[in-house]
């Protein structure tokens, strides 16, 4: 009966250390993993100038970016100083829209990309 609980403390604590070993092997995958992030500005109003507080930049009707990144999150912050323009906002991930948002003057669209936000 001692071998037996042994054995099974043994069995429990391999499987321990090889299950932090693969979380950790998988956590460093995810730090280099590359994704293609694209985001989408637009509005309902012909003409509206819609600024992009992140890039530094105002545009007019529509905005679109497309770049590769290592990063754990996406961000889109617009603002539009008519209060009746509805600005839309959305993040692709690999070519699939996995956020969307429309507000009114202003929108803070965050989207985790990857991770467990731990």
């Amino acid at each position: 009966m001692k071998a037996r609980l042994l054995s099974l403390k043994v069995c429990l604590t391999f499987g321990l250390i090889v299950g932090l070993f693969l979380s950790s092997c998988i956590e460093e995958d995810l730090d280099e993993k590359e994704q293609l992030l694209e985001y989408r500005v637009y509005s309902n109003t012909e003409g509206a100038l819609i600024s992009l507080t992140d890039y530094s930049l105002t545009v007019k009707d529509y905005w679109e970016k497309k770049f590769v990144t290592k990063g754990y999150y996406g961000q889109i912050v617009a603002r539009c100083d008519d209060p009746k323009v509805l600005i839309t906002a959305e993040i692709y991930v690999d070519g699939k829209l996995r956020a969307k948002m429309e507000k009114n003057s202003y929108l803070n669209l965050t989207h985790r990309i990857k991770g467990n936000g731990y």
